[in-house]
C-alpha cells in the first residue's frame, strides 16, 4: 500500500482549516473516544511482540531506547530498497499484510528546496522501511507469525 499524502508548502492555511467538524465527523469522535486507550493497548502489545521477536535483527535494538512509540504502525528497517522489495514480495507471497512504503522525505520535494540539507538517515529510512500492521484486527499470534516469516527471510 502506498499512502502517499502529497506534501506541498503552502504560504497561507487552506480556507477549510477555518471550518468546523461536520456531524459525521463528530459522531465518529463520539464512537471512537470511549475505546482510545483500548486501541493504544492493543497497538503497543502487537508493536512490542514484533519488537521481541525482532531484536535479534539489527538495527532494532535501537528501538528500545523509544519511550512510548505511537504504535501506529511498526516501521522495519531494511538494509537496502532492493532488499526492502524482496522482502516485502517474500511477506506478501506468504499472505501477509504489510506496507512497503513510509513517508518520502520532503528534504527531496522541489516546494522545500530552500530547507535542504544533507539528510542520509532519513532518506535512508524514508526509502527502506517496511511497515508492519499494529491495528485492532491483528492478533498477537498473527505478529508472531509475521516475525517468523521475517526471521526466515533473514536465516
Amino acid at each position: 500500500a502506498k499512502n502517499d499524502p502529497n506534501p506541498v508548502r503552502l504560504k497561507s492555511l487552506p480556507r477549510s482549516y477555518d471550518y468546523s467538524v461536520n456531524d459525521f465527523q463528530l459522531s465518529e469522535y463520539v464512537r471512537q473516544l470511549p475505546t482510545t486507550a483500548l486501541t493504544l493497548s492493543h497497538r503497543q502489545t502487537i508493536y512490542n511482540s514484533y519488537l521481541n521477536m525482532l531484536s535479534g535483527l539489527a538495527p532494532y535494538n535501537m528501538y528500545k531506547s523509544f519511550c512510548q512509540p505511537s504504535c501506529i504502525n511498526f516501521p522495519f528497517i531494511t538494509n537496502s530498497i532492493d532488499e526492502k522489495h524482496k522482502l516485502t514480495s517474500y511477506l506478501m507471497d506468504a499472505g501477509f499484510d504489510v506496507g512497503e512504503y513510509f513517508y518520502r522525505s520532503c528534504n527531496l520535494i522541489p516546494e522545500f528546496s530552500e530547507y535542504t540539507s544533507q539528510c542520509p538517515n532519513l532518506e535512508h529510512y524514508s526509502s527502506c522501511v517496511v511497515t508492519l500492521p499494529t491495528h485492532t484486527r491483528i492478533t498477537l499470534s498473527y505478529a508472531e507469525s509475521l516475525s517468523k516469516c521475517i526471521l526466515d527471510f533473514y536465516r
